[in-house]
């Protein structure tokens, strides 16, 4: 989220979704920031997870238990907006999305 547009991998955050892959970081990590090793929904489960953005401060939330509550503060990650982008991790994986909601915060 708040990505800027490009071919490859967009430069911006990544609120990961990962409980099968070789990636030892999981679904909950602020990728690059905060990390996550722990499988908290096991694969082919169907789950919420919410991502707060306002200014610096990042929550993330899975199923309703905090993962992330921090405000980042590295210049190397100084994303104010952007686009929401949906990655898929490697050409043999499947990713399923059912519902997606933005909301402004102000």
């Amino acid at each position: 989220f708040r990505v800027k547009y490009a071919k490859a991998f967009p430069p911006g955050f990544e609120a990961q979704i990962n409980s099968t892959g070789s990636d030892k970081v999981k679904t909950g990590s602020l990728y690059n920031v905060v990390k996550v090793y722990d499988i908290l929904v096991p694969p082919n489960t169907w789950f919420v997870q919410e991502v707060t953005a306002k200014g610096n401060h990042i929550v993330i939330k899975v199923n309703g238990k905090v993962t992330v509550d921090t405000k980042v503060t590295d210049p190397k990650f100084d994303f104010t907006k952007g686009h929401l982008a949906i990655q898929q991790h490697d050409p043999g994986s499947t990713v399923w999305v059912r519902k997606v909601e933005v909301k402004e915060i102000k």
